[in-house]
Parts: C-alpha cells; structure tokens; sequence
C-alpha cells in the first residue's frame, strides 16, 4: 500500500525516466516530407499523464514528429495548433469518465475544421480503461485501451 504523496512521487520519477530515455535515443532518419506527424492533448482531469509520455516515446521511436503531450490540455492552444499545421493523428487522454461529453465536444469542433479532414482522431487514458463504452460514440476513429492499442492503430493511418 501507498499513500497519495508515494504515488505521485513515484510517477513523477517514472515519467522522467520515459522522457530522458525517449529523448535520449537516436531517432530514425525519416524523410521530412514522408514523416507522419502526431499531436498529443489531455482533458482538464487527465492528472495521471505518464501514458501520454510512453505513447508519445513509442511514436518518436517509430520516427514520427510528436508535438504537444502532457502539458496540452483541450483548449485554444490545441485548436492553434490544429488549424497552423497538419497532423495525421491527434491522441487524446481522458482522465475522468465525466469528460465524455468535452471530449465529444472537442472531436466535433476539430471534425468541423476544413484542414483536419484527413486527420485521425484516436482517444485513451484512464476513463477509457475503465468505461470503454462511453467512448464509442463520440465520433473518434479509435478508441484505446493501451499504449500498445493506438501503435497497432498508428499503423493504419
């Protein structure tokens, strides 16, 4: 057993392992016109983000650009970011089961954006881990269980 202050200790120190390891490694040499591109964003409630750190140290491992992560929460910056530049994927952490309808919210409004229309939309994290179900109809073109879910997936886009 451990109490709140271990934990958050603890995952703190394993997030800073996975980001000095991911951005210690040599990246693949992909040519920069052919690299495919990822931009990673949490909700509000999405406390826990050492997933959104893996997954993002898996992507740069397969040679993709990884943008945003952690620190970019679903909000005007996320939208700045979308209609500056083109991604092929946008993953998503959601932290409580009770931000199903922001997140919902949020794929509309990228949806509705001209310049995403061949972008994916993949969504994971907590919430997802425990109500699966109440993330199937929010409109995301996948819906992640594991880190190892959406690398499987990134396959497809």
């Amino acid at each position: 057993e451990a109490d709140f202050m271990q934990v958050a200790v603890a995952c703190t120190r394993l997030n800073m392992i996975v980001n000095h390891v991911s951005h210690a490694g040599i990246p693949p040499k992909v040519d920069e016109k052919e690299q495919r591109r990822i931009l990673l964003a949490r909700t509000r409630g999405a406390m826990h983000t050492i997933g959104v750190s893996i997954v993002a140290s898996c992507f740069r491992d397969m040679g993709w650009a990884v943008e945003g992560g952690s620190d970019l929460e679903i909000d005007d910056s996320l939208y700045m970011r979308l209609s500056n530049k083109h991604y092929n994927l946008l993953g998503i952490s959601v932290g409580r089961v009770d931000e199903v309808r922001e997140c919902s919210d949020a794929i509309r409004r990228i949806q509705s954006n001209h310049r995403s229309n061949s972008m994916k939309i993949a969504v994971g994290g907590p919430a997802v881990i425990t109500s699966p179900k109440a993330f199937e109809r929010i409109g995301a073109d996948f819906v992640t269980r594991s880190a190892l879910d959406v690398m499987q997936l990134a396959s497809l886009v």
